[in-house]
């Protein structure tokens, strides 16, 4: 959401208040703007994390596997 700023070009049958209210409004918004992309990042970069956990999980169960094949691939080779 854009809020564009015109400066003092308002209407003078606007009441201060209403003014005010507005100036509010937009500060509260900004904040919460500002929260919800602090938000975002923190949830990508734990989703980075797990992502990248996963990632090298999966290449340390691979070369387990690999391994252990291997291992296996001898003992066979040695009861032959």
């Amino acid at each position: 959401v854009v809020l564009e700023d015109h400066g003092d070009v308002l209407n003078n049958k606007v009441k201060r208040q209403a003014v005010e209210f507005l100036k509010k409004q937009k500060e509260n918004l900004e904040q919460i703007f500002t929260t919800a992309v602090q938000n975002r990042d923190i949830v990508m970069d734990k989703a980075k994390i797990r992502h990248d956990r996963l990632i090298h999980l999966k290449s340390t169960l691979v070369q387990l596997n690999n391994i252990w094949d291997t291992i296996r691939i001898v003992k066979v080779n040695r009861n032959n």
